[in-house]
């Protein structure tokens, strides 16, 4: 009950931020994976389907709608971290590698190309995101084909999650097999949901 009293509570600041800088999308995404979460948390499932693909949409379209832009990539990382290992059968998961497959990762934003100060590990982060995407929807060799592209990253000897790529690229069928043994209705915590998850990319609290 507290984790939800207080995630309302940064639910509140972010409206305020809304409200103070209408153009402010950053606040705007963030809200929306917190509402989604909580209408998950209160068993309002087809809500929570409903809000994810609404934010999903709110992602793709910002900006320009013709032309993909930066806002639109970190938009839908921030989402799709969530939205990734929903139920299958809500067809959430597929949408939101839809949406990070129209977006992609573009070379004009900088934790595209390289590690940034404030995401000093964005690239193997960056890049293990989709590996898990993929991981979620059983699509075996796209999974393993991804791991390598983490790996091969800069930073990545470094990284805290380091071994545990390490054992995922050695045992595949560890990550496959947890993902499936929830069946096409349950959630699953994808890294983005877990406790620290924002340290795969920034490497800090």
């Amino acid at each position: 009950m507290g984790q939800r009293r207080n995630g309302r509570l940064a639910g509140s600041d972010f409206r305020a931020v809304e409200a103070l800088e209408p153009d402010n999308f950053v606040a705007t995404v963030f809200d929306s994976t917190l509402e989604m979460t909580f209408a998950r948390m209160a068993n309002e499932h087809a809500r929570a389907a409903e809000l994810a693909r609404g934010g999903l949409e709110y992602a793709l379209n910002l900006g320009d709608p013709d032309v993909v832009e930066d806002v639109n990539v970190g938009a839908v990382f921030a989402i799709t971290g969530i939205t990734m290992t929903w139920p299958l059968s809500s067809g959430v998961p597929q949408a939101s590698l839809e949406a990070k497959r129209k977006v992609g990762c573009l070379s004009e934003v900088e934790f595209c190309t390289g590690n940034t100060l404030h995401t000093p590990y964005a690239r193997p982060g960056l890049e293990y995101h989709e590996a898990e995407m993929y991981a979620r929807l059983g699509m075996r060799d796209a999974y393993v084909e991804q791991l390598e592209k983490v790996a091969a990253q800069p930073g990545y000897e470094d990284w805290a999650w380091y071994d545990v790529v390490e054992l995922q690229r050695r045992e595949p069928g560890r990550l496959l097999d947890k993902f499936a043994s929830y069946g096409e209705d349950r959630y699953v915590d994808s890294y983005a949901t877990m406790n620290n998850g924002c340290v795969m990319c920034h490497g800090r609290i």
